[in-house]
């Protein structure tokens, strides 16, 4: 359980991360 729980973190984080550089690019654009 714990596993899983901690891949969803990792998940979500890489999310945000891809959120933030589609942001930068679009703000430089």
């Amino acid at each position: 359980m714990n596993n899983t729980i901690v891949k969803d973190e990792v998940k979500i984080e890489n999310l945000i991360e891809n959120l933030g550089i589609l942001v930068d690019r679009a703000l430089k654009k």
